[in-house]
């Protein structure tokens, strides 16, 4: 059936921008015969030039889609609305910036069902905030972390918004954007070292690879016949040297972290909430960038008693009487009053802290630094953690002898255990002792879902509804309170279930989002490759005899 209403849109669109049909195609990338047969109601553009067509039309997509221009209730709402439709923009295009013209179907495809479910939401302009915030914090040597799902949106991670990945474990090349899955991966961060198809006809002479880079610089040094010649602030022999901490441009990076973007899905019709754990020289940045950029909203800032390094600050789009925007009030006293509107909480991290001291004392950019050589593992391995708050517990200690990670993947679902509620003792703990291997185990929200869709999938069910709403009854307890439903126990019989995992979930009381274990192993581990390598930071000489 031919949709005039749509081609007649697209016709009114092209007349009115002055273009002839030839003129609108090779701007888009198709031909005019393509444009005719969308204006006569025959066909319609794929989805991968929507948003090139919405933009040299100088419509929104969902404009385009209806066939209509949107209409506001006030100029609040169009203001939003196309500030909104712009971050989109800059979204794909920075998509397109990473990953290449002609997108990998699996990252357009992943994008895609993101902006499905985000693009009525405010969140887009919250990671644009937040891109915003981790660029001033770059900028005056300090850090931001986000804390929960975030990590989840692969949206987030195109605008910078976050540095952790949720696509699937596989390798990308900087230098050509070719982009390679493997399937049989836990972790991006397990991948080995592989050199990119297009460094074979390349005659550049390269650093060595990072492995060979934490086996040799060592020596290296030392064996100089004038160990005064040192670097005054590194182990390392010179600014040459130094620069081959970098990530070698030699192999195609290793990362993804296969998160569910459903893992967010719960949150996406609450009201909007974020913690930000920050370094102490951020506060009054962050809170007066935070301000400028909802000029159109009443920005209140609760404090607690108890916990004055603590802030939250309110985003009301209300006008109230005797409050004005920026002033500080009781969080005790005013928290009710604001409950309804968006909050982000700042809160002072003394691990970030240290990695800002760190990096400013060895002259090593985070970004820089090898986190995932054989050292850092080996350490978290032999309990050499003392100083990682998060490793030096008896606890924990224990729990790495039991589950003997020897991956990264490992790592991750160890902290996630360690900090679940009813995830360890007595659950993941005995099946480990019985000879599970601690990536089978149940640490997060997102090992819940991958569980349930896969077992849909076998039996060829492909909507991942029931996945999602047994990772939410999980995390609201409700397994743990009052154990499962008949009706639900007999989908996991007809779904062939294990009767391990129908234990396993009905005794956990709490459990975190994978995203926000992924980013503190993270950082757990550079501050422990730090410490390794600079085990005096503040004093050069003692790091030199270390070596």
């Amino acid at each position: 059936m031919r949709d005039y209403h749509f081609g007649n849109f697209i016709q009114e669109l092209r007349e009115q921008n002055h273009l002839s049909q030839y003129q609108l195609g090779t701007l888009v990338g198709v031909s005019d015969k393509a444009v005719s047969k969308w204006e006569n109601g025959s066909s319609k553009p794929q989805s991968s030039i929507l948003y090139k067509l919405s933009a040299v039309l100088g419509v929104t997509v969902d404009e385009l889609l209806a066939g209509q221009h949107h209409t506001f209730e006030n100029e609040a709402e169009k203001k939003t609305f196309q500030q909104k439709n712009k971050l989109w923009e800059n979204a794909y295009q920075a998509l397109k910036g990473h990953y290449g013209d002609v997108l990998p179907i699996e990252v357009l495809s992943r994008y895609l069902n993101e902006y499905e479910q985000l693009r009525y939401t405010d969140y887009i302009i919250y990671f644009d905030l937040f891109r915003q915030l981790h660029a001033r914090a770059r900028e005056m040597g300090e850090i931001i972390r986000i804390k929960g799902s975030i990590g989840a949106s692969f949206v987030a991670f195109v605008m910078g918004a976050t540095e952790t990945n949720p696509l699937p474990p596989h390798y990308y090349c900087p230098r050509c954007r070719r982009l390679e899955f493997v399937s049989d991966a836990l972790d991006g961060w397990d991948l080995p070292p592989k050199r990119c198809t297009c460094r074979e006809n390349s005659d550049v002479t390269h650093p060595l690879p990072i492995n060979a880079i934490s086996q040799t610089q060592t020596t290296e040094c030392r064996n100089k016949e004038n160990p005064d010649a040192t670097h005054p602030n590194t182990n390392w022999c010179n600014n040459t040297d130094k620069a081959h901490i970098r990530r070698s441009e030699e192999n195609m990076e290793g990362d993804g972290h296969n998160l569910p973007f459903e893992t967010l899905l719960p949150f996406l019709h609450k009201k909007i909430r974020f913690d930000l754990a920050i370094s102490s020289g951020l506060y009054e940045t962050f809170r007066d960038t935070i301000c400028s950029y909802f000029t159109d909203k009443t920005i209140i800032i609760l404090r607690k008693r108890e916990h004055p390094d603590l802030k939250t600050l309110v985003i009301s789009d209300r006008k109230m009487p005797n409050i004005t925007s920026g002033q500080e009030l009781s969080y005790e006293e005013y928290y009710d009053r604001f409950k309804k509107d968006s909050f982000i909480t700042l809160q002072f991290s003394e691990k970030l802290q240290t990695l800002a001291l760190l990096e400013k004392n060895t002259q090593i950019p985070l970004k820089d630094v090898p986190f995932t050589e054989t050292g850092v593992l080996a350490a978290f391995r032999d309990s050499n953690t003392q100083e990682i708050t998060e490793f030096k517990t008896k606890f924990v200690k224990e729990m790495i002898r039991d589950a003997s990670p020897q991956s990264f993947h490992n790592l991750i679902q160890i902290l996630g255990l360690a900090h679940g509620t009813g995830t360890w003792t007595g659950n993941a703990q005995l099946l480990i002792q019985q000879g599970m291997a601690v990536a089978g185990s149940i640490a997060y929200r997102d090992d819940i879902f991958h569980y349930v869709r896969n077992k849909l999938t076998e039996r060829n069910i492909y909507d991942a509804g029931l996945a999602c709403k047994i990772m939410e009854d999980v995390h609201r307890r409700l397994s743990a309170r009052s154990g499962l439903s008949f009706e639900i126990e007999q989908y996991f019989t007809d779904l062939g279930f294990e009767n391990w995992f129908i234990d396993s979930i009905e005794k956990i009381q709490y459990v975190f989002p994978k995203a926000q274990g992924v980013q503190a192993i993270k950082d757990i581990a550079i501050l422990l490759w730090y410490k390794l390598h600079f085990p005096n930071p503040d004093k050069p000489e003692s790091n030199m005899q270390s070596t």
